[in-house]
């Protein structure tokens, strides 16, 4: 392998003391980290447009749809309030609703201003204290 300078012509990998398999080595490292730089903004994409499908099932009424595509995309989402929010209200409306509550509780913690997740929460636990469920 050589490179090519315009002060002294062409180089090789030995004059720099390094060999061509560490050279195409570090190639190959720089490629895949730039491979899987790639991929992560290409996978958030994918998770926001699956979030947007529960939500649209959710919005149409087919909550056990809802219900099971928000599930698979729960650890991705665990940090974002209005996603444990769909999740919660999915979880509610499949006869959940205890396990609704710790969802929804979630939704509260993350947003403690979102008047609307309070609002789930205490509607979930309401439903269980009084025996609804």
């Amino acid at each position: 392998m050589s490179i090519l300078t315009a002060e002294t012509g062409i180089r090789t990998c030995k004059d720099f003391g390094v060999g061509t398999a560490q050279v195409l080595r570090n190639l190959h490292k720089i490629i895949m980290i730039l491979a899987v730089s790639l991929l992560i903004p290409l996978q958030t994409v994918l998770a926001e447009n699956q979030f947007q499908q529960g939500i649209n099932y959710f919005d149409n009424a087919d909550y056990a749809r809802a219900y099971s595509f928000l599930r698979e995309l729960e650890p991705e989402f665990r940090s974002n309030a209005g996603f444990q929010y769909y999740y919660g209200l999915s979880l509610y409306m499949t006869d959940d609703a205890r396990q609704a509550v710790d969802v929804m509780q979630r939704a509260v913690e993350l947003d403690r201003n979102n008047a609307e997740y309070h609002y789930g929460r205490v509607l979930t636990e309401s439903l269980i204290l009084f025996n609804v469920f």
